[in-house]
């Protein structure tokens, strides 16, 4: 049983949002951490081709889960939930030759033009891991708490090497490629196996889960500069033209850009997705008419009416939510 990924890589959208609205000189410094969550976001989607490959039948695959943990939030890349074990998954899609030094907590990463230090992952993952079994134990799933837990780091780059300086079997197991992951789980489910809850018990646990997730709400505060840089708009996918010219008579967007014959009728959708990562996850219809150019006021009421968003306030003062875009609860265009 696999829980489809259902929320958009956020903080990787808000750095595509930000490519997509300023000059190439404003997001310059911005383009290492780009290049940072792209790396990572293609790192957790590459594992989930090798999970496919497991027996389902008995196993509950998640992915993003984020939850409460008293005044913050934690988040794990990927979560199995067995009848005999739980395991946390930290993905990693790094470059280079990688050098990892558990007793430093350290990870280096070496390239031609030079080296690049991080934190060990293995200790992320191993926080996340006592997070969660306390989270299980303070919502009711003390059962699966009381199974076995490990975590892995993955390394998801095959064009890149790895290597842990530890002479501890102990510590260098907990680091592997994705296809060593799955000998891994067939060989936990067969050594547990005698501590089986049933399956029930492990399906209510992941819907509880599942129930419990708190999408990321970006930091707005942090964007204000560059949301004073960057463009307005409707952009048109096919030419990267500043931006579209809405068509009242034909309900559609038409690129402005003469050369280009682009036409849509949700490009929409990408803007107001963008409004949501660096602006504000509340809008009005005087708000939205600024972001995208348009002067009507019906028409701006026609397009958040259209989208079900839900709602606050008074009738001369609408405040529509799109925290819903944040949550991937709102489909659209938009792609990774």
């Amino acid at each position: 049983m696999i829980i489809d990924r259902k929320t958009p890589p956020t903080r990787y959208h808000q750095y595509i949002a930000l490519k997509e609205r300023l000059d190439k000189e404003e997001f310059e410094p911005l383009n290492l951490k780009y290049l940072s969550y792209k790396s990572g976001y293609r790192g957790e989607t590459s594992i989930d081709y090798f999970l496919k490959l497991l027996n389902h039948e008995e196993l509950v695959i998640m992915h993003d889960v984020r939850l409460p943990n008293e005044e913050d939030f934690f988040q794990i890349d990927t979560l199995i939930l067995a009848r005999s074990f739980w395991l946390v998954i930290e993905s990693k899609n790094y470059s280079g030759s990688v050098t990892v030094f558990p007793k430093s907590q350290q990870l280096i990463c070496s390239y031609k033009t030079g080296d690049q230090t991080f934190d060990d992952p293995l200790e992320q993952v191993k926080i996340a891991s006592r997070k969660l079994s306390n989270w299980f134990s303070e919502n009711g799933c003390k059962a699966l708490g009381r199974l076995p837990a490990y975590h892995q780091v993955v390394f998801t780059n095959k064009n890149s090497s790895f290597t842990v300086h530890s002479d501890l079997e102990v510590i260098t197991s907990k680091y592997c490629r994705p296809s060593a992951l799955i000998d891994k789980i067939e060989m936990w489910e067969s050594e547990n196996r005698s501590n089986s809850i049933p399956f029930s018990e492990v399906v209510r646990t992941a819907t509880l889960l599942t129930n419990s997730y708190q999408c990321w709400i970006p930091d707005y505060m942090k964007m204000d500069y560059y949301v004073s840089k960057m463009k307005k708009g409707v952009i048109c996918k096919t030419c990267g033209s500043e931006r579209m010219a809405y068509i009242a008579n034909k309900k559609l967007w038409k690129c402005i850009n003469i050369e280009c014959t682009n036409t849509s009728t949700d490009a929409h959708l990408d803007a107001i997705y963008h409004y949501a990562l660096l602006i504000n996850k509340d809008i009005t219809n005087k708000q939205l008419r600024s972001f995208l150019n348009i002067e009507s006021r019906d028409i701006s009421y026609r397009i958040l009416k259209s989208l079900e968003l839900p709602q606050s306030g008074t009738p001369r003062l609408r405040i529509y939510d799109l925290s819903v875009f944040l949550r991937g609860e709102k489909e659209g265009p938009y792609t990774t």
